[in-house]
């Protein structure tokens, strides 16, 4: 399989297209991500939630705010 796709299980749901290309950054991400000691995961994927809902309420604010 080429470099940047990941085989996903269709099993799990009908809407899951069976391969996903990810980008150079992607890729690097999961390289990087995959190295860290498993106390250092979840302290990412936290912070990675974290920004990822701040994002999110911004953009709702910006949105509610031109309406």
């Amino acid at each position: 399989m080429p470099s940047g796709f990941l085989d996903s299980d269709t099993s799990d749901s009908q809407n899951t297209p069976p391969s996903l290309v990810l980008s150079e950054e992607e890729l690097k991400l999961i390289t990087f991500f995959r190295g860290f000691p498993d106390s250092a995961k979840k302290e990412a994927l936290i912070e990675f939630e974290s920004k990822f809902n701040k994002f999110n309420e911004l953009f709702k604010e910006l949105l509610a705010s031109r309406s």
